[in-house]
């Protein structure tokens, strides 16, 4: 089974080709997001290593009726903190977030950029700041960087 495993680790996407020296292997909507991620849209603090995640857990404001870490940890610090998820082949993996209520990619940064909300139901305001005073323009720039991060998955055929 192990065997069957390392052989289902997806080839280098076009940001690992890219990241490695091929300049072409970006388009330029996904070298433009990749510049806004690193850059003003502040994604790379949170999303950031090899596996795109800081494997921290982050209030965002998704769901109030999910206690998120608390419910593994029982401390009230934790309530509503979900764990960062890695972004490798993010393109292959919705609906998005912890509870599936985002269904598309747009929908995910569309989130970030004005569904975050001020304050939660405790009061408590969200550790990640709405992207407020970022044009709309940027979202298909972002979506065709997270869509770039998909390496090709090897066919496997059965023995």
């Amino acid at each position: 089974m192990a065997a069957v495993q390392r052989r289902r680790v997806p080839g280098p996407s076009p940001v690992d080709r890219f990241l490695a020296g091929e300049t072409e292997a970006l388009s330029a909507d996904a070298l433009a997001g990749y510049e806004l991620f690193r850059g003003e849209a502040g994604c790379i603090a949170c999303h950031n290593g090899p596996l795109l995640s800081d494997g921290k857990f982050y209030r965002l404001g998704v769901s109030f009726r999910d206690e998120g870490r608390a419910r593994v940890t029982g401390k009230k610090a934790d309530r509503y903190r979900i764990g960062t998820p890695t972004l490798r082949n993010v393109a292959q993996t919705g609906p998005y977030m912890h509870n599936g209520s985002l269904k598309t990619l747009d929908d995910v940064v569309v989130f970030y950029y004005r569904g975050i909300p001020r304050r939660g139901r405790d009061g408590l305001a969200p550790e990640i700041e709405s992207l407020q005073d970022r044009s709309f323009s940027e979202i298909p720039l972002l979506v065709a960087f997270l869509e770039a991060l998909t390496g090709e998955v090897p066919k496997i055929t059965p023995p």
